[in-house]
């Protein structure tokens, strides 16, 4: 019994209050440009240590398509996966997809690049 008041302890920290909901909602709302970045394995389906257990169910399909019917939003999916399983799985769907933990990407036109460097281009510091 007290396994099972801790569980519910735990799932009650993950809710958001209605308020905190409300205000994510009306921003959501109105925003006119939306980018989600969803972590596949783990995340969108349980993981697994073969590619062919972790295929997409036709309710994730489904969620994810109903998210990108929305022209305002962008979606981009994110896996350690290799660029072969994410193209059989999302193959001729408009989501973006980053392989192989950012080797491998098919943004900005859908077509797979390999990312041979990754270059910071925020601030740079003075030297002194």
């Amino acid at each position: 019994m007290a396994e099972t008041k801790a569980i519910q302890r735990d799932e009650w920290a993950r809710r958001i209050s209605d308020k905190v909901f409300n205000s994510i909602a009306e921003r959501y709302r109105q925003s006119h440009n939306r980018l989600f970045f969803l972590d596949y394995d783990g995340t969108l389906v349980k993981f697994q240590n073969h590619a062919q257990k972790a295929s997409p169910t036709v309710l994730l399909y489904n969620l994810l398509d109903s998210i990108i019917a929305d022209p305002l939003n962008t979606l981009v999916i994110i896996s350690g996966r290799s660029q072969e399983s994410l193209s059989t799985w999302f193959d001729g769907r408009s989501y973006y997809l980053v392989a192989e933990h950012g080797i491998w990407s098919n943004f900005p036109n859908f077509n797979w690049a390999y990312k041979r460097a990754w270059h910071y281009t925020g601030c740079q510091k003075s030297k002194s």
